[in-house]
């Protein structure tokens, strides 16, 4: 399993997971119904979304037009192949 951006399309199961960790969630989730699941706008708090994939979603990782990152990795503190993936993205802290 690698990671991939999210689409509109996955939108029902990264909400799911976001939920099934709440207590963790609060930045990521805000974003996702402020925002949405792309960054297609310009605004700094719009977020690509990357997730791990398969189905159900298990990890997840908002990154901000300005390299914030917004996690919720459920039980795995760091997920295999995640540096690799965000791999030329400016990276500027983390929720």
């Amino acid at each position: 399993m690698g990671w991939r951006i999210a689409t509109a399309a996955d939108r029902d199961q990264i909400t799911a997971h976001l939920q099934a960790h709440l207590e963790t969630s609060m930045f990521p989730l805000g974003n996702l119904i402020a925002h949405g699941v792309d960054a297609g706008g310009s605004q700094a708090k719009t977020a690509t979304t990357y997730i791990l994939h398969g189905r159900p979603v298990s990890a997840l990782v908002g990154v901000t037009n300005v390299g914030m990152l917004l996690p919720q990795f459920g039980a795995d503190p760091m997920p295999e192949g995640l540096p690799e993936a965000l791999r030329g993205r400016r990276i500027s802290g983390s929720v």
